[in-house]
C-alpha cells in the first residue's frame, strides 16, 4: 500500500494509477487520509465496491438488520413455503432448459463476462440474487419490491422462479462475492452498536 499527498497524485496520476493495480493508493490531504486509489479489471469489480461504499445501500442494510434483530425476521423454510405457496411451479419450464445459454427469459439476462454467473434483471445492473436477498432482508412482496426498483412484478416473479432453479449458482455467487470483499478489506458486517 503506498501513502501520497494529494499534489503529489495530481502530478504523477498516471504512475498512481498503474501503482493501484498492485495495492490501494491512499490519498492524504494535510496528513490525513482523504481517498483511497483501488485498481479494478471488470465491470463487476467496480460494481461491488460502489455497493460496499454505497451510504444508500448501508441504511438499507441496517434497517433490515434492525427489522431482523427486531422480529427474528422470516425464517428461510417459511420463505420458501410462502414463495411455493404463492408460485407452485411458475419455475417449471425453467427446469426443462438447464443449459444457461438454452435458457430464454422476458426479464432476465445473462452475462458472459467473468464474475457472477447468474442472471441479471434486464435493463438493471443488478442480479437475481441481489434482488432476492434484498426483498428477503426488507420483507418485501413481490409488489412493493417492484415498486422499489421500478421494476414490472412479472420480472420481480421471474427472478424468484429463477432462483428457486438456481439457488446453489446464486448463493455461491454470494459466497465468492463476500470472498472478493474481505480480500480487499471492505467491511461486510454492519459495525457494532456503541
Amino acid at each position: 500500500m503506498r501513502i501520497a499527498p494529494v499534489a503529489e497524485i495530481k502530478a504523477q496520476l498516471s504512475a498512481f494509477i498503474k501503482a493501484s493495480e498492485e495495492s490501494p493508493v491512499v490519498v492524504t490531504k494535510n496528513g490525513k487520509p482523504v481517498a483511497v486509489l483501488i485498481g479494478t479489471s471488470d465491470e463487476d469489480e467496480i460494481e461491488r465496491l460502489l455497493l460496499a461504499h454505497s451510504k444508500k445501500l448501508r441504511a438499507v442494510l441496517e434497517a433490515a438488520e434492525m427489522r431482523i434483530q427486531a422480529t427474528g425476521g422470516v425464517p428461510h423454510d417459511d420463505f420458501w413455503r410462502q414463495v411455493d405457496a404463492e408460485y407452485g411451479d411458475a419455475a417449471g419450464d425453467l427446469l426443462d432448459h438447464p443449459g444457461e445459454d438454452d435458457l430464454h427469459y422476458r426479464y432476465l439476462v445473462t452475462r458472459s463476462k467473468k464474475g457472477r454467473k447468474q442472471a441479471y434483471l434486464k435493463g438493471r445492473n443488478m442480479s437475481v440474487g441481489q434482488l432476492i436477498y434484498t426483498m428477503r432482508a426488507n420483507d418485501l412482496s413481490d409488489e412493493a419490491a417492484a415498486a422499489d426498483f421500478d421494476l414490472p412484478v412479472a420480472q420481480v416473479r421471474e427472478a424468484q422462479a429463477y432462483y428457486q432453479v438456481n439457488r446453489e449458482l446464486v448463493e455461491a455467487d454470494a459466497e465468492e462475492e463476500k470472498r472478493v470483499l474481505l480480500s480487499q478489506g471492505v467491511q461486510i458486517e454492519p459495525s457494532p452498536a456503541s
